[in-house]
């Protein structure tokens, strides 16, 4: 069954909170990590986000193949042009995140010359040799799309909070499950 104005999924929805819930988590952990000192609280710490970073490649995947076949959810409101431009930038960059952010981990950590852990049932890499370009790229990537995904992210939830308290349009609790209009 299709999204629709009035009613999302109930895999849109559990989808698109799992995805929000990981990634926000995920922010504000490697957040603290880059604050640490090195040593092995942190080494220990980078090896979780590892694991984590690569489980969240295999939560949005699906997210991506449902919005893909199920299309865009349609406007509960009549928004100006700037309103829906913005949505469709939020959107997007927010799926391509959720992609960026593990892929240009794993490229810092194999440039780097360390394995990548896959759920913890084997490794991929070591590479034979350090790449200091991958990962440098890698780290870049990994650095500002992280940065950007905060004002993403915090853009994304003061449009919700916009629909909800100042056109009540019923955006928000379609989000969260609701049927409306």
């Amino acid at each position: 069954m299709p999204d629709r104005k009035e009613k999302l999924t109930s895999v849109t929805v559990g989808l698109h909170w799992l995805i929000a819930i990981t990634i926000i988590c995920m922010v504000a952990f490697g957040l603290y990590i880059a604050d640490l000192p090195r040593g092995d609280w942190k080494s220990e710490l980078i090896g979780i986000d590892k694991l984590i970073g690569f489980t969240v490649i295999l939560v949005a995947l699906p997210r991506i193949l449902w919005r893909w076949g199920n299309g865009w959810p349609v406007h509960v409101g009549d928004y100006v042009s700037w309103e829906k431009t913005l949505a469709k930038f939020t959107y997007w960059f927010l799926i391509i995140a959720t992609i960026a952010m593990p892929v240009s981990g794993m490229m810092f950590s194999l440039g780097l010359g360390y394995p990548v852990p896959v759920l913890g049932l084997f490794e991929i890499g070591p590479l034979p040799q350090k790449i200091p370009i991958l990962a440098d790229i890698g780290g870049f990537i990994h650095e500002y799309t992280g940065k950007s995904l905060i004002a993403v992210i915090s853009l994304h939830i003061a449009g919700a909070l916009k629909h909800h308290l100042i056109d009540k349009d019923g955006t928000l609790r379609r989000m969260l499950g609701a049927r409306v209009g």
